[in-house]
This record gives C-alpha cells, sequence and structure tokens, in this order.
C-alpha cells in the first residue's frame, strides 16, 4: 500500500511539472520547443545581435524592437524593465535546437511593485525598442553556470502577459489580481538569431 501511495505522489509530481506538453524551467518559465518565428496578429517582434561570434565570458548585446500594426495599444513593460515580472523569455537553444534556459531568468535582487507606468502606449505602425547585455556562455538555469563553446540560437518568446489588460489608471501598486493573472503561456514569437560563443 506504501508502495502505491509512493508511485501515486511520484504520477502527481510529474503532472504538475508538465503542462501542455512543456515542462517548466527555473522561475517558472516555459521551456518552449524550437520554432521558426510567429508573429501577432497586430504585430511582430525583430531581435538582432551586435556580434554574431563571442568569446566566452565576455559581453554581448541583445537587441529586440516591437513592432505594433494594429490601432494604438498599451503593452506591458516593451523595455524589459528587470525590477517587475518581463512580459517575454529570451530562450536560448543548442546547435541541435534543444531548449537550453530563459537568459532572462530572474537571479533575485530588489523587485518593486508594478504600477501604472508599466504600461506602454504604442500607437499604429510604430515600434518600441531596447538593448539587454549578457554574458556568453552564462547560463542562469544551471548550478554550474556555465555553457560551453560552440553554436546556439536565441529567440525572445513573448507572453500573452505583454498584452495584459486593463491598465492601471494612476501610479498605485497595481492590484493581486495581476499577479495571479500574470500568464507565461507563449503569445507568440520574434525570430531565431545564431551565435557562436568561442573559447
Amino acid at each position: 500500500m506504501r508502495w502505491f501511495s509512493f508511485v501515486a505522489l511520484l504520477a502527481l509530481a510529474a503532472i504538475l511539472l508538465v503542462s501542455n506538453g512543456r515542462i517548466s524551467s527555473a522561475q517558472g518559465t516555459p521551456a518552449e520547443p524550437f520554432h521558426e518565428k510567429q508573429p501577432l496578429a497586430t504585430g511582430y517582434a525583430v531581435l538582432s545581435v551586435d556580434k554574431p561570434t563571442i568569446k566566452l565570458g565576455e559581453r554581448f548585446a541583445v537587441n529586440i524592437r516591437f513592432y505594433n500594426t494594429s490601432s494604438g495599444e498599451y503593452f506591458f513593460n516593451p523595455f524589459f524593465q528587470r525590477l517587475i515580472p518581463k512580459p517575454a523569455q529570451l530562450a536560448i537553444y543548442d546547435s541541435n535546437k534543444q531548449y537550453v534556459a530563459d537568459l532572462l531568468t530572474w537571479q533575485g535582487g530588489s523587485r518593486r511593485s508594478v504600477t501604472a507606468g508599466d504600461w506602454t502606449f504604442i500607437p499604429t505602425d510604430c515600434y518600441v525598442g531596447t538593448k539587454l547585455t549578457f554574458t556568453a556562455g552564462y547560463n542562469p538555469a544551471s548550478s554550474s553556470r556555465k555553457l560551453p563553446a560552440g553554436d546556439y540560437y536565441l529567440q525572445m518568446i513573448y507572453f500573452k502577459a505583454f498584452t495584459m489588460a486593463p491598465r492601471p489608471s494612476d501610479d498605485k501598486p497595481v492590484p493581486g489580481e495581476f499577479y495571479q493573472q500574470f500568464s507565461r503561456a507563449t503569445l507568440f514569437r520574434s525570430n531565431a538569431v545564431k551565435i557562436h560563443f568561442t573559447k
């Protein structure tokens, strides 16, 4: 009987870890299989890097732009402010396009409450963009924190929370329902960019 209970607990744990065919990685970020660019019905994202070949341990920059092709709308945290939940993950895949980690995984530290100012209005046929920097070969989801030299792919995968509404009407912290309803389910994807880490 005890053996049966143990097996049942293992089965329950597996069900909790697997959601819609995906296994959750650290910090609750979905571990996404690789797919090519998938635009949003009302916009799209473009990812680029300053240089495709980077030496392990060196810093490199990733540029992300979101283009709104629909009517003017508010979007949550399009500049990827690090002190509040981010609206997407920057997925890194290995040379075989197998998921490795989310480079935007929160590493701890200060946080602040989400307020009305964290939604940005983007008019039709306009875009917003920002530059994010990382260390080549650093893996935030691994105990060793290291990735070997080789080819990798980067892709920004936006969550449904990016278009989450409504926007608060003042600068007070948003209600707790915002965090309860914050969805990391995939909404759309940028293009994938190939990079190479060298020794």
